[in-house]
């Protein structure tokens, strides 16, 4: 037998495999809910240090003298190391809240009850995921008809330097979209 037949067979049982959903998974093994929860718990925990480590870190660039690419470069360095296991913290419990939807049956919830790890969730969304933002940090200020940006966001955060308009991305959804405060949170997640 050669190695292409043998890879034929492999495929062949492969595709023959069932796999099984999160959802049939959580029905098979419903002991699992508990530990999902404490991973929930463990991951929101580690998002907040995460996130006050990053908060640190670019507020004390920001007050430095430095010149632009320095700046520009001790930011990177911060994205590099810790963005990166921010953003697979924020994979891992949008995955979990995935779970965490098929465990809860709709008549089971309230419709407008979030939960406090929804809203830092939708916390850690950033404005690049909802509206065209420079490099820089700059958009067009969604709040007032402007030719050239001086809408500027970070960290989950934005202040027109126009209007002086600044807001959270929660009350960016709500003002942008015309929603409740719970509808936007949802919108976000």
């Amino acid at each position: 037998m050669n190695f292409q037949q043998l890879k034929k067979i492999e495929e062949e049982w492969f595709n023959t495999q069932h796999w099984y959903s999160d959802q049939e998974l959580l029905e098979i093994f419903p002991e699992a809910t508990e530990a999902l929860k404490e991973r929930g718990k463990q991951l929101c925990r580690e998002w907040k240090i995460l996130k006050k480590k990053i908060d640190e870190r670019l507020s004390e660039i920001a007050k430095t003298k430095d010149d632009w690419f320095t700046k520009w470069f001790r930011v990177e360095i911060v994205n590099t190391f810790l963005g990166s296991r921010y953003r697979e913290v924020n994979k891992e419990i949008k995955k979990l809240l995935r779970q965490f939807k098929l465990l809860n049956k709709p008549e089971e919830k309230e419709p407008d009850r979030i939960e406090h790890w929804q809203i830092e969730l939708a916390k850690s969304r950033r404005f690049e995921d909802l509206i065209e933002v420079s490099r820089s940090g700059f958009a067009k200020c969604p709040f007032h008809k402007e030719k050239h940006a001086s809408f500027y966001t970070r960290g989950g955060f934005g202040y027109c330097f126009s209007c002086g308009k600044h807001v959270d991305i929660i009350s960016f959804v709500q003002e942008t979209q015309n929603l409740s405060f719970p509808e936007a949170v949802k919108y976000l997640i």
